[in-house]
């Protein structure tokens, strides 16, 4: 068995910081590539022989007599907090495929004493050494609001890290010795055996003072950690007080037994509340206060039944209730409950109520009980108003859609409109220029005039899809001898008529998204005009003009360019295209 080493621990508080810097930080996130508990499962199969034959081996010699179930456990944070593996959703995965992975338990000496000595027994199954573990800190603990402290070691213990029995009065106990009374021991008793009904660990943290481990702790007994001989002398010192005053403690038990059954037996059959739960009134009502998350129709409407039945019968009982029982009695139930606390744990007490305020007190429930029902049927008025304006806006919301669909409707048949017409002019065109008497011989850009001057042919006018004569065009593009095609390079159709364009969104969208749709519109256009998006070269005016909705922060927007046509396809979509 390993024993303490209070000096050794000490000097070893100083390395620890340094030490973590050294750990790989290891924490679990969804999305990457290791499955944790199916990684975790896995490994602690493997490892599972070598784990039981250590445990068996340490079982021999133990003298504990009580010890959680195997936790298995994998770090979190670096090697300095490791959370149960069963805690893990599924979708939790390991950021490194070398994540630490730890086998530890609790164990408790209880014995005759009130408050058990414990100690933690952890076992490395993983990518981690009892060695680096003892150097993580000072303490030890199986959670941080409400936890058991135990320093660490300061040696392993045949490849595990096993601390020494540890003390903890103010983990158990919420006040110094001196100030306990009978109830402070029930309460301690009840929460030792609560703490050793514990079945597993949800977690292990490595810490510098035992005061992180309880930060919930709202007791004022002061917190401190003994360990080794110095733990079992504090126990036996605690568990002679415990033993003296044993009896006293039986004594108020007995005492809660009475004082309990004396008010379920001789008080409360005298009080109204029972004489009307005999009756068959209902025991509770639902208050105008309370909050309640579902208002739906149906949810309401058993508010109403259910108190509507509680003011109704309980006001028939109230009219057949007789108060001179209990108020001919008041006077000794009063000695009786005073003398029966005095032998209780103290840890409980009921208020006696005067006879004067009994009838009182049951009307003011059943005047509650009403307004629940006043409430409830103003959170039914509100409920259909609800509806109603829900439906209107539906309707609203229809309406608008029908008339927003409309709009749309009829801006895309006017711009479908607009495009067939300029395919027709486009289709003459080229009709026009195939039918054309064809020159016999020239280049594609040759279609001026041998005589022609350079003055006139700058003077020469750019044409338009609607008004441009196509032929020159198309037979300076028939005039092309055999080959040129492949031979030549590539030129447009008509020597550049810059054919001007206009895409238009159509409709009122964002910004940005209306730019997109009239640039897109634009685009088709183009590429139909020159027969093949691979054909067109697209000059783009420097912005889009957009107009804003009235209504909303929606725009229609437009774009211009010019556009020009080449004779032979291109590698790419819309070649040459750019912005001015």
């Amino acid at each position: 068995m390993p024993s303490s080493n209070t000096s050794a621990r000490l000097s070893r508080r100083h390395a620890c910081l340094g030490v973590l810097i050294l750990n790989i930080v290891t924490v679990l996130v969804a999305g990457c590539s290791t499955p944790a508990r199916q990684v975790v499962s896995e490994t602690y199969h493997s490892e599972k022989p070598r784990i039981d034959q250590w445990a068996a081996d340490w079982h021999k010699d133990s003298d504990a007599e009580f010890r959680t179930d195997r936790s298995v456990l994998v770090a979190t944070y670096a090697t300095t907090e490791f959370t149960n593996v069963k805690r893990l959703r599924s979708t939790d995965e390991l950021v490194s495929a070398k994540t630490p992975m730890i086998v530890a338990w609790l164990e408790m000496k209880k014995g005759p004493q009130a408050i058990p000595l414990y100690r933690y027994v952890v076992i490395p199954l993983k990518y981690v050494s009892a060695e680096t573990l003892i150097q993580q800190g000072a303490y030890i603990t199986e959670q941080k609001d409400l936890g058991l402290p135990a320093q660490t070691p300061a040696d392993s213990y045949k490849g595990a890290m096993v601390t020494d029995w540890q003390y903890c009065y103010a983990c158990f106990a919420q006040r110094e010795i001196e100030e306990l009374e009978m109830r402070d021991l029930n309460f301690l008793t009840s929460n030792v055996k609560r703490r050793m009904e514990d079945r597993s660990l949800g977690g292990l943290y490595f810490l510098n003072t035992p005061a992180a481990a309880r930060t919930r702790s709202a007791g004022t007994a002061k917190l401190t950690v003994e360990v080794g001989e110095r733990a079992r002398e504090q126990q036996q010192a605690f568990t002679d007080y415990y033993l003296k005053n044993r009896a006293a403690l039986a004594d108020a038990r007995e005492g809660d037994a009475r004082y309990r059954r004396f008010w379920r037996e001789e008080v409360e059959p005298l009080l109204f509340d029972a004489f009307a739960v005999s009756q068959g009134c209902p025991k509770d009502f639902q208050s105008s206060r309370q909050r309640y998350k579902r208002l739906a129709p149906m949810y309401v409407e058993q508010r109403i039944r259910l108190n509507r039945e509680y003011v109704e019968c309980r006001s028939d009982a109230l009219a057949r209730y007789d108060l001179n029982t209990y108020q001919s009695q008041f006077a000794q139930l009063q000695q009786r409950e005073s003398a029966l606390w005095a032998q209780s744990s103290g840890s409980l007490r009921r208020k006696m109520i005067p006879p004067q305020e009994v009838v009182p007190q049951a009307v003011k429930w059943i005047d509650e009980a009403a307004e629940g029902i006043e409430s409830a049927y103003r959170d039914l008025a509100n409920i259909e108003k609800a509806e109603a304006r829900a439906a209107a806006s539906k309707q609203r919301a229809e309406a608008f859609s029908q008339a927003t669909w409309q709009s749309t409707f009829s801006a895309i048949s006017n711009r479908n409109a607009q495009v067939l017409q300029q395919s027709r002019q486009v289709s003459a065109m080229v009709d026009r220029a195939q039918t054309a008497p064809r020159p016999a011989f020239g280049k594609p850009n040759a279609e001026r005039k041998p005589a022609e001057s350079d003055s006139e042919a700058g003077n020469k006018v750019q044409y338009r899809p609607d008004t441009a004569s196509p032929a020159p065009v198309a037979a300076a593009k028939e005039a092309e001898p055999m080959g040129a095609e492949a031979n030549s390079e590539n030129a447009y159709v008509g020597a550049g008529r810059d054919y001007p364009f206009s895409g238009s969104s159509s409709s009122y969208y964002q910004r940005s998204m209306a730019i997109d749709l009239a640039e897109t519109n634009l685009r088709n256009q183009a590429a139909e005009f020159c027969g093949s998006s691979y054909k067109a070269e697209i000059r783009w005016s420097p912005d889009a003009e957009c107009k804003q909705s009235a209504a909303a922060e929606s725009f229609l927007c437009t774009r211009d360019a010019l556009v020009n046509c080449y004779e032979n396809r291109c590698e790419q979509e819309f070649c040459g295209t750019r912005s001015p």
